[in-house]
């Protein structure tokens, strides 16, 4: 198999040209921005939560349709069973391995192309709430979801740093065994987590769903105030990101550990 250029797979790669030329080149594009800014954009042009373009109705009922996301939802749970099947029974070496491949380039390259095209794309697709579903008509109630709110994203945080952390600094990231050691102990930690807190703390507490929601505000679908889907400039859904605790660092750990990366 090829080197795929991939994030937690292979080795880094230096820049093509100076490290001088790229910074000046970087610090001139920002620059270009904002002067570009400056003299053109002089009155507000963004609207609000209420504005955008209704979705045909047809497409309205696809994404609202319980039965679809439910399916959605059990096709990714089968085929992280696959995955983790793969990494525990698989060839030890990584280039005969799908699974590392699957982890890395799935949730670190490809989700944030699907985020920006079709929205929060995870919250949608997220295997662990249909597990949570399943657990949840059997355990019952969640006694901490009142103290979820005032974690904000923190959680989240968290679990990001662990994630970039095997990604871009444990030796032993490629090895199939750690990847399933990832997946099975992720797995479990985010299930007993919504256990306690309910069905919100994916929302806020798994890396992949809040880091996907967060690039989805770029992307040209979203929600208005009255729930109903809509098509609007990609900039007002950034401008309607409710302000929570641990946004911030989510937004420096998803920058630092791209910078990290080189």
């Amino acid at each position: 198999m090829d080197l795929l250029l991939a994030h937690g797979i292979g080795t880094r790669t230096d820049l093509p040209i100076p490290r001088p030329l790229a910074l000046y080149g970087a610090g001139f594009a920002v620059l270009i921005s904002f002067a570009v800014l400056l003299l053109v954009w002089e009155r507000p042009k963004l609207g609000d939560d209420r504005s955008g373009r209704p979705a045909p109705q047809v497409v309205q009922a696809m994404v609202d349709a319980g039965p679809l996301r439910i399916a959605l939802q059990s096709v990714t749970l089968v085929l992280a069973a696959f995955v983790l099947a793969v990494a525990l029974v698989g060839p030890d070496q990584t280039s005969r391995n799908l699974a590392p491949w699957v982890l890395y380039v799935t949730f670190w390259v490809g989700l944030v192309p699907a985020s920006l095209l079709l929205g929060p794309v995870w919250r949608a697709a997220n295997p662990l709430r249909l597990v949570h579903r399943a657990l949840g008509a059997v355990v019952g109630t969640a006694p901490g979801a009142a103290r979820l709110p005032a974690l904000g994203l923190w959680p989240a945080v968290l679990s990001l740093l662990v994630f970039v952390w095997l990604e871009l600094v444990f030796p032993d990231r490629a090895q199939p065994s750690t990847v399933a050691v990832f997946l099975i102990g992720y797995a479990v930690l985010h299930s007993l987590a919504a256990l306690w807190f309910g069905a919100g703390w994916f929302a806020q507490g798994d890396a992949f769903e809040v880091y996907s929601t967060l690039v989805a505000r770029l992307s040209p679908w979203a929600r208005r105030a009255d729930g109903r889907l809509v098509l609007r400039n990609p900039l007002t859904n950034a401008r309607t990101q409710p302000a929570v605790p641990g946004l911030a660092a989510v937004v420096v750990v998803l920058l630092g550990s791209t910078a990290f990366d080189g």
